[in-house]
């Protein structure tokens, strides 16, 4: 796209600033991460009238996922200990995907096993792949860093429910 080439253009040579590869396309928007400053930030302002919004790029979690398991299973408990789910909730979130692990400690108060389903019975309900498995996670705590830091009481007010559409090989239509 001629208008994504000119922004990293601008942004890669004229400013010389860093800009990822990678870059999250939608219909009428690219984001691209930009590292700048504030000063910098107004001279891509200035420079483009291309841009829809800036936001400053989320953390990644990485301290969770780089811990030994045994410490995730503490900090688990821990925010396990801190649920308040309601226990006849009138929402539910229904992942259609990959199927979903609801095994994880995390995952079971909220997914029981009768409402793990498969659009084919042959394809079980597991999570082949792993992404239907993080969606419900996603679906379940939101922003899971957040969760875990806070100290307070964490109420839920859903249960989940899984659907694979998607077989571990082939495709379906």
């Amino acid at each position: 796209d001629v208008v994504e080439r000119n922004f990293r253009f601008l942004i890669a040579h004229t400013l010389n600033l860093p800009i990822q590869e990678e870059t999250l396309k939608f219909p009428e928007r690219r984001v691209v991460l930009v590292k700048a400053n504030r000063e910098q930030l107004q001279e891509i302002i200035l420079s483009s009238s291309d841009i829809a919004e800036i936001r400053k790029a989320a953390e990644i979690n990485s301290f969770f996922i780089e811990m030994d398991n045994s410490e995730q299973v503490e900090w688990s408990k821990e925010l396990l200990e801190r649920l308040e789910i309601e226990q006849t909730p009138n929402v539910c979130i229904c992942i259609l995907d990959t199927g979903v692990n609801n095994g994880h400690p995390l995952l079971e108060p909220l997914l029981k096993d009768e409402d793990c389903q498969s659009y084919m019975e042959e394809w079980g309900t597991d999570d082949h792949h792993g992404h239907g498995t993080r969606m419900a996670g996603l679906s379940a705590y939101g922003d899971l860093k957040m969760a875990l830091e806070n100290q307070s009481k964490i109420k839920i007010y859903h249960n989940l429910e899984s659907c694979k559409i998607v077989p571990k090989t082939g495709e379906n239509d």
